[in-house]
C-alpha cells in the first residue's frame, strides 16, 4: 500500500508548516510502529486461539515465526509480520495451516502413536502431541483434510481497520 499526501500551508509561514509536518510525521512513525506491534500480537493470539494441537516442550511453533519487521522500500517504508523466507525455512507447514490442505487425504500413515513430546508414545495422548511412528496402533488412511485457519486473511482484515485509524493521524 502506497500512501501519498499533499500538504498546504494556510496562515502559517513555510518554516512553521515544515515544523508542523515533521511533528505529524514523527507521531505517524511512532503510531505506525505501535500498530505493527499490535498486528503482530493479534496474529500470534489468533493462531494460539485456533491451533488444534499444542506444541511440545522446547519445540518452535508457528507463533514463534510471526516476527514484526520494519523495512525500507524505494518509495517509502512498510512493515510485515512473519517474513516468508524465514517461515519457509523454519515453518514449512505455514501455508497448510493458513490455507488448509488435503494433500494427505487418502494416504496411509504408518503404525504409531501420539506422543506428548516428553515421553514415550501412548494412546492416551491422542491429539496432545505429535505422531511417532513405531509400535502401536495399526496403519490408517487419512480421511480428513487440515482445515484452513485463515490467520493471514483475518490479520489482513484487522490491519485494514488499524491502517485506516493510523491515516487519521496525518490528516
Amino acid at each position: 500500500m502506497i500512501i501519498k499526501t499533499t500538504t498546504q500551508s494556510r496562515g502559517v509561514s513555510p518554516t512553521e508548516h515544515v515544523a508542523n509536518v515533521k511533528k505529524s510525521l514523527d507521531k505517524f512513525y511512532e503510531e505506525f510502529n505501535k500498530t505493527g506491534e499490535a498486528v503482530q500480537a493479534y496474529v500470534k493470539d489468533y493462531i494460539a486461539a485456533h491451533q488444534v494441537r499444542p506444541q511440545g516442550y522446547g519445540k518452535t511453533n508457528l507463533i514463534d515465526g510471526m516476527e514484526f519487521e520494519v523495512f525500507q522500500t524505494l518509495d517509502g517504508f512498510g512493515w510485515g509480520i512473519g517474513p516468508i523466507d524465514k517461515l519457509d525455512e523454519h515453518f514449512p507447514y505455514w501455508r497448510a495451516v493458513n490455507y488448509g490442505s488435503s494433500h494427505m487425504v487418502g494416504r496411509v500413515v504408518t503404525p504409531g502413536l501420539f506422543s506428548d513430546n516428553d515421553g514415550c508414545p501412548d494412546a492416551s495422548h491422542f491429539r496432545e502431541g505429535r505422531w511417532r511412528p513405531g509400535a502401536g496402533n495399526k496403519a490408517f488412511r487419512v480421511k480428513n483434510p487440515i482445515p484452513a485457519m485463515n490467520y493471514i486473511e483475518n490479520t489482513r482484515n484487522m490491519m485494514v481497520v488499524a491502517l485506516q485509524q493510523l491515516m487519521g493521524i496525518i490528516k
